[in-house]
């Protein structure tokens, strides 16, 4: 098509070319854009990041975590600073230190904790500095590290 057919369209014409120019680009990015948001929830299935408040459950952070926990399931493979902060917070795997306070049931710490423990089921391998008013907490614990996971006990 030439400039000289273009002039020659209707009005009309013109508009619908236009019109349908202007679908064609926007079918293109909407399938781009539904693409990307696909790569994001599948990255996030599997990593969490590593600072602020989080609130995923069934994630793995890799290396160390800064900030507060809220989710269950979440393993950190480095230490952690910050709270397991909801009593709803269960099955969570620190595999180093851990400093911060643990409200949660049924986490394991591998290192060391420097804390409060008010949550019941937990188990800390490591030195353990702070006060224990949960119940069933295992402290200075010899089992494997990671192997077995205490599930709370149901209320």
């Amino acid at each position: 098509m030439t400039l000289s057919n273009l002039k020659s369209m209707s009005l009309k014409a013109r508009l619908s070319l236009v019109a349908g120019i202007f679908m064609v680009f926007g079918l293109f990015g909407a399938v781009l854009l539904s693409q990307q948001q696909q790569n994001v929830r599948s990255r996030a299935a599997g990593s969490c990041p590593n600072f602020g408040n989080l609130y995923t459950s069934d994630c793995t952070v890799t290396g160390d975590f800064i900030g507060n926990l809220f989710g269950s399931r979440v393993t950190i493979t480095g230490r952690m600073i910050g709270n397991i902060d909801n009593e709803q917070s269960v099955g969570n795997l620190i595999m180093r230190d851990f400093t911060g306070n643990i409200v949660g049931d049924g986490n394991e710490v591998c290192g060391g904790m420097i804390g409060n423990l008010t949550g019941d089921n937990n188990i800390i391998h490591g030195s353990f500095f702070g006060n224990n008013t949960g119940t069933g907490n295992i402290l200075h614990s010899t089992a494997p590290c990671g192997v077995v996971r205490i599930s709370p006990t149901p209320t």
